[in-house]
């Protein structure tokens, strides 16, 4: 094990907290950019990435995302936000550009680009034909034999909560990798996702998040973290 590396991960983990109260120190836009490059390297199915993170750092967009976000504590102080948008449409696109990394990088052999164009015909199946309500009828049909089919992605709806996993992984990342720039964070779920999507003129997608950063206000108290047990948590077979 690098220990060296252990401990560097275990100090931003703890450090990262969902701060309530900011500074309003701006951000620099070198430290945002290495931030949402890094939130990129999060894991998605079939290296889709099927999201967007909207970055609002105009001074009247993030007064208009307070209101969105109900004027909650790490809102009103936050130096900027970033939107994490979950989406079902291009993600076909997406592939395609990935499988012309494949071809032309130089970095994969024959029997993997072979792979990766089966799997192009898979995912073009997938997000066309999913958001269909025929399979959103189908899925009703066949969780009555077996509940399995509750995890299928099925209809519109389940491609939403498909690519909202993939999204959360990115905002996770991306909050670690505030905190290693030296910039706290406060995820938040409580906003009014119809103005959100106003005020960033979203056509399609849903926001599973908000993310509101900028430098945390030491001058109030951060209480300890607070976690269940280990034992309560984890179950090993």
């Amino acid at each position: 094990m690098d220990e060296q590396l252990w401990q560097a991960f275990e100090t931003i983990n703890s450090r990262r907290r969902a701060t309530k109260y900011f500074t309003g120190e701006p951000i620099p836009d070198e430290d945002m950019k290495a931030i949402l490059a890094a939130a990129q390297l999060a894991p998605s199915s079939f290296n889709i990435q099927p999201y967007e993170l909207h970055w609002i750092k105009d001074k009247s967009i993030c007064e208009q995302m307070r209101a969105g976000c109900k004027n909650q504590r790490s809102a009103v102080s936050a130096s900027a936000f970033v939107v994490v948008v979950a989406k079902r449409r291009g993600l076909a696109n997406h592939y395609r550009l990935f499988i012309d990394y494949v071809e032309n990088s130089g970095l994969y052999n024959e029997k993997a680009k072979a792979y990766y164009r089966n799997k192009k015909k898979e995912i073009v199946w997938f997000t066309r034909l999913t958001p269909l309500w025929i399979f959103s009828v189908l899925k009703s049909i066949l969780t009555i034999f077996t509940r399995h089919f509750i995890l299928m992605p099925l209809g519109a709806s389940g491609l939403y909560h498909w690519a909202t996993k993939s999204s959360i992984f990115a905002a996770q990342t991306l909050m670690l990798a505030a905190q290693a720039r030296g910039i706290d964070t406060c995820p938040m779920e409580g906003f009014n996702p119809f103005k959100v999507a106003k005020i960033l003129n979203l056509k399609q997608g849903i926001i599973p998040v908000v993310i509101a950063l900028g430098k945390r206000n030491t001058d109030k108290p951060l209480t300890p973290h607070w976690r269940l047990p280990l034992d309560k948590v984890v179950t090993v077979h």
